[in-house]
């Protein structure tokens, strides 16, 4: 019987330790809920408590910002940051629509410059394809002499078969004809009207001119003069081609100008000058760097002058570089900003902060399996400290322990992190007053406790007094409010009176006659406060 007793006793405490093995994880981290709330940033940037629902875009796997108090002091936290992905960095790509509109006029025939152009043509193409296959790297190409031609339509680089078209449709480029820019700006901007990459942010165009734009594009008319004009068609459109094709004119620059603000409009337009830059457009007009750059560049900085191949070169790879940068995951980074009474510490010292917070680039990643599936994992610890001794600090509040932190993808689109909160202890002060007398107590301390940093110094409830001296005064100096736990010392000076003061004679008038004898001591009482009775004396 008894040992079917403790046979029974260990399977009851067997059976409970397995129920708690089954408690929620929330039931079981109940120090950690009373110190840190969940919580997030809404739309009015208010911290909200509550559970961030957002959808994680393809890719990410999870993003958490977590805090836990620290033990050594009541108003540190210990923050981790982790960002959690499905792919290396690389992977997560953002997908582009660009443009090459190259000129392919007779003058690109000379000094080889086709042949450089087509050269670094391809050269982008690869660049702009990047490592990883099918990820949205559109590309169409536009070439302008006379006339214009779409001879690469929109198609994705990043796959072989693509990569291998656009250098094909490159290596069909040859030189023959004017220079009408406007019809290839006009073909350039007709493209990126193409349904299939609407949805795409990152749109550019390059065009390549070596020399100022001969044509331009008038409406057709129905009269008879049209039969004598040359024709460009574009979607369907058809145009006459005004201009003669050996210089330019004003008229040209304005029209090309015009048709370039449309597609300034719908991407971001780069230009290369390939050895023109110094070539007036026409007589009394800009030159074509000028030109280019005052006109149908986007911005000033996004055009180029190219004298030789080795500048064409080197303006392609700046080109690419702006417009692949951002493209993939490489370079991801967290913005932790900052908050309210919350001051950070513990960073690595590759991580700089200033007033808006700081940023920390995803970088070293803990590779993990599971299953099929392989994860990368960031992880960035630091501390933050509430100032919880400020004047407008509330002890009762939750404060966010940061700012609103998130990811900018490649694409534009944020990831945000849920914000744990917080709350702070002020520091506790006394304040004491005391007679500063050794071996005699004048008067009771009077102690005040429990006062907190900005509140008004209490007072010394009475008058100070003690026999024999004056109160002059506390030391220190007391002041208005408290900062610092402070011993307020009374100071005295000694009270001075006489050594000894004169006696005091009490006597009786008499009347004396003829022959009377006189005692000056008779009926007189001499008294002193020191000595007492003198009359005997």
């Amino acid at each position: 019987m008894r040992k079917l007793k403790m046979s029974k006793l260990f399977s009851i405490f067997l059976t409970c330790i397995l129920c708690l093995s089954f408690l929620p994880t929330d039931l079981m981290a109940m120090n950690d809920a009373d110190t840190v709330k969940n919580g997030y940033y809404n739309e009015s940037n208010t911290w909200v408590e509550g559970e961030l629902d957002q959808a994680l875009p393809e890719g990410i796997h999870s993003v958490n910002k977590t805090a836990v108090k620290s033990e050594n002091d009541d108003n540190t936290y210990d923050i981790t940051l982790e960002v959690v992905t499905e792919q290396n960095l690389s992977k997560l790509t953002k997908k582009s629509a660009t443009i090459l509109v190259i000129d392919t006029s007779g003058s690109m025939g000379d000094y080889q410059r086709l042949i450089n152009a087509k050269n670094t043509a391809k050269e982008f193409v690869k660049k702009y394809a990047g490592d990883e296959p099918d990820s949205g790297r559109y590309l169409a190409i536009v070439n302008f002499a006379t006339n214009t031609n779409i001879i690469l339509n929109w198609t994705d680089v990043s796959s072989a078969d693509g990569k291998a078209s656009a250098d094909n449709a490159i290596n069909q480029l040859y030189a023959d004809g004017g220079t009408n820019l406007h019809a290839g700006i006009k073909q350039a901007s007709q493209l990126f009207d193409d349904t299939a990459i609407q949805d795409i942010e990152s749109k550019n165009t390059i065009v390549l001119t070596d020399g100022a734009p001969t044509y331009y594009l008038k409406n057709c008319t129905s009269d008879i003069n049209c039969i004598f004009y040359t024709h460009v068609t574009i979607s369907n459109t058809r145009y006459h081609v005004g201009g003669d094709g050996d210089k330019g004119s004003e008229t040209i620059n304005d029209a090309t100008a015009a048709e370039a603000k449309t597609l300034k409009g719908k991407s971001t337009v780069y230009t290369i000058c390939y050895g023109a830059s110094r070539e007036m457009t026409y007589q009394g007009g800009p030159t074509v760097s000028a030109y280019l750059k005052n006109n149908i560049a986007s911005e000033m900085k996004n055009a180029y002058d190219a004298d030789d191949s080795d500048d064409l070169v080197d303006a392609f790879k700046a080109i690419t570089e702006t417009i692949t940068s951002g493209l993939d995951g490489k370079g991801l980074s967290v913005f932790d900003g900052s908050a309210p009474f919350v001051s950070v510490s513990g960073l690595p010292e590759s991580i700089v902060q200033d007033e808006e917070g700081f940023t920390w680039k995803l970088e070293n990643a803990e590779e993990s399996t599971e299953g099929n599936k392989k994860y990368y994992t960031y992880r960035l610890t630091y501390k933050v400290t509430l100032n919880a001794d400020a004047i407008d600090f509330d002890e009762g509040k939750w404060y966010p322990l940061n700012g609103k932190t998130y990811i900018t993808l490649a694409d534009g689109e944020k990831v945000y992190f849920p914000i744990p909160a917080g709350q702070g202890v002020k520091t506790r002060y006394t304040v004491t007053y005391t007679d500063g007398v050794e071996d005699e107590e004048v008067f009771e301390n009077q102690i005040t406790t429990d006062l907190v940093y900005g509140a008004e110094t209490p007072s010394f409830k009475g008058t100070p007094e003690r026999t024999g001296y004056l109160f002059t005064g506390w030391t220190p100096e007391i002041s208005e409010t408290v900062s610092a736990s402070t011993t307020y010392v009374a100071t005295w000076k000694k009270r001075m009176e006489p050594l000894n003061k004169v006696p005091e004679i009490n006597a009786e008038d008499k009347t004396l006659i003829v022959g009377d004898t006189f005692d000056p001591k008779k009926d007189v009482a001499a008294t002193d406060k020191e000595d007492g009775d003198l009359t005997a004396k």
